[in-house]
């Protein structure tokens, strides 16, 4: 499926997350992302999520990286 997309997805186990960039802490850009996707990709924001669903979301994302 990702070969069918505009950009290449990220690597979430191992990142860099380089569309969060920023000063703020890794989660706080992960759940912006989560909440707002990331313009020009094809990573659609999920403004209809509450803060909680976004958080858990973002919970699991930093869950599948490697220590």
């Amino acid at each position: 499926m990702a070969a069918g997309l505009s950009k290449r997805p990220a690597n979430l186990a191992d990142g860099p997350f380089l569309w969060t960039a920023g000063s703020d802490s890794l989660d706080l850009r992960i759940a912006r992302v989560v909440k707002f996707g990331i313009p020009g990709t094809d990573m659609p924001g999920h403004e209809v999520l509450s803060d909680a669903e976004v958080l858990a979301l973002t919970d699991q994302v930093l869950s599948l990286r490697v220590p």
